[in-house]
């Protein structure tokens, strides 16, 4: 039986590098600053994301954004006040 799973290419996915900077995507990470969020953050730069690490400790999402080259924003996403700030910047 053949395999199903469709090839990174049709997922929008590079398969040889990351993509020029006017077609880079961008991902936010909720709760980016440690555990699974961070893996995720890690996982996308890594293929050629733009990243944007959100939690309510500065101190991690520094850390994880430093890692991967992306941008830490403070967020509390139970504040929709702080959400609105956050995509304005």
């Amino acid at each position: 039986m053949a395999d199903s799973t469709p090839a990174p290419a049709e997922h929008g996915a590079s398969v040889t590098g990351p993509a020029p900077s006017s077609l880079r995507r961008r991902a936010v990470i909720t709760g980016g600053g440690r555990g699974i969020g961070a893996t995720i953050a890690r996982s996308l730069a890594g293929d050629g994301w733009d990243v944007v690490v959100t939690a309510r400790t500065r101190e991690q999402i520094d850390a994880i954004a430093e890692e991967v080259g992306g941008t830490a924003i403070v967020l509390d996403v139970t504040d929709a006040d702080a959400i609105g700030r956050a995509f304005d910047e």
